[in-house]
């Protein structure tokens, strides 16, 4: 029969396995802080866009929508009001 003794020891002094583990998580919880925080910068402040900016659209024509949704003119068509350029909601 084989039988196999382990001993585990931390900073030299004999200890039980659940201190060991105990040990060796919080030095591998450490070390991914540490490792997170050289990776990632600190959060930059949100940039502020000057006032001559131009603003973002706030709709878009039927060409443009249905280039940005990947999908023919005409099924965008079919979804929107007449006039009003507002999709509708599917209904069963």
């Amino acid at each position: 029969m084989l039988e196999i003794d382990l001993k585990f020891k931390l900073n030299g002094r004999e200890v039980s396995f659940d201190g060991f583990v105990d040990a060796v998580s919080v030095r591998l919880i450490e070390a991914v802080k540490s490792a997170a925080k050289q990776q990632w910068p600190q959060a930059q402040p949100p940039q502020v866009k000057p006032h001559n900016a131009k603003p973002e659209p706030l709709a878009f024509s039927v060409a443009e929508t249905a280039s940005l949704l990947s999908v023919s003119k005409a099924t965008i068509s079919r979804r929107i009001r007449e006039g009003r350029r507002v999709f509708e909601s599917e209904r069963p």
